[in-house]
């Protein structure tokens, strides 16, 4: 079988076979392969993988377009389970609406549809704490670089979670968003202060859901202070985590506007699963 496996002319799908091969070293074994002959197999693959890269690539995109379809049906399931809460909710409709415009760029219309609400705060689907709209329309203004108002309102807001922090201060989302409010005012150690607090009252080891949230607002915090190397590396962390921020949430989203440029964020964004399978595949080198 080793012979014929060496005579392969390996086209992508044949690199697929080999790769499932190594892959599944252990059910391979199972099937009577001996530890030189897997051994053989492995160099076999790491050598066409070497002459041949561009197959990687091909692959790479193909895994992809599968998980952008997964994403969709995941989020279209998410969607149906909780259609009750989600659709009877008018907060959390217009806190929809609300992204929904600024992951489109259309910031005027974002900032529209705050002052169409009535509502003081609004509710994310699974975010404890109402967010105030103080908070969201200083974002609205900052991104259409009207200064004077987002400083006003970024005030409103830190005057409204200061309250909110006092009557609760263990509720860690609380803290986070307090420190969005002192970083668009630029208190910087303020703002880095009530993040790491988040983190400290809902650390990822006993909560890995709102956990990484607190992870994420941070990540935010130092986004808008103008710390990209630190907001780079917590948001690589949020992206591989299964409970985090997605890839191509993080493409759309103008919070990282900022990073855009640093070659560690965009290495981040390029990088996907496959390739990290790739990497963490165990073939010795034989050189």
């Amino acid at each position: 079988m080793i012979r014929a496996f060496r005579s392969l002319s390996l086209g992508p799908l044949s690199l697929a076979v080999a790769l499932a091969l190594a892959a599944g070293a252990t059910a391979a074994q199972a099937q009577g392969f001996s530890a030189p002959q897997k051994s053989e197999i492995e160099k076999i693959i790491k050598d066409y993988i070497i002459a041949h890269p561009e197959v990687l690539q091909e692959a790479m995109a193909e895994l992809e377009k599968r998980q952008a379809a997964a994403e969709a049906e995941k989020s279209k399931t998410t969607i149906k389970n909780n259609a009750q809460t989600i659709f009877s909710s008018a907060r959390q409709v217009t806190l929809a609406r609300f992204q929904l415009k600024l992951f489109q760029r259309k910031y005027k219309e974002a900032l529209d549809a705050l002052t169409h609400s009535a509502f003081e705060s609004l509710s994310a689907w699974m975010q404890p704490t109402p967010i105030p709209k103080a908070l969201l329309v200083a974002t609205a203004y900052r991104l259409l670089g009207e200064d004077a108002q987002a400083r006003a309102s970024y005030e409103r807001a830190k005057n409204i979670l200061e309250w909110a922090v006092e009557q609760n201060p263990l509720d860690a989302s609380r803290h986070v968003l307090l420190g969005q409010s002192y970083a668009g005012l630029g208190r910087k150690d303020d703002a880095i202060r009530e993040g790491k607090r988040a983190i400290e009252l809902r650390p990822e080891s006993q909560d890995a859901v709102d956990g990484i949230r607190m992870s994420l607002g941070l990540a935010q915090i130092y986004a808008m202070l103008g710390e990209g190397d630190m907001a780079i590396a917590l948001l690589e962390h949020c992206v591989a985590s299964p409970s985090g921020v997605t890839r191509n949430a993080v493409k759309l989203d103008p919070t990282w506007d900022s990073l855009r440029n640093y070659p560690r964020f965009q290495e981040m964004i390029a990088l996907n699963s496959f390739a990290n399978t790739i990497q963490k595949t165990n073939i010795p080198d034989r050189r």
